[in-house]
């Protein structure tokens, strides 16, 4: 009976792991977009962005994995 239950919790266990959720794509919902919410950052690229009192993005910003990085160092990419 003992080991019974250990194989069950066992097998529950790693059901549980194998049930990750992935991340959602970054978008508005209809009810956020009829509240008049705004999308920052779409994930994907730098439309709508800039440098602080300039008109383009420098080039020590980059996107990886959908998030966006600033390297402040020189070569530290």
């Amino acid at each position: 009976m003992k080991t019974t239950w250990i194989y069950l919790l066992s097998i529950l266990f790693l059901v549980s792991c194998g049930a990750t959720r992935t991340a959602k794509v970054n978008e508005l919902t209809n009810k956020e977009e009829k509240q008049g919410w705004t999308l920052l950052f779409n994930g994907k690229d730098f439309t709508g962005w800039r440098q602080y009192n300039g008109n383009s993005v420098p080039e020590n910003w980059i996107i990886e994995d959908g998030t966006m990085k600033v390297f402040t160092a020189p070569n530290a990419r």
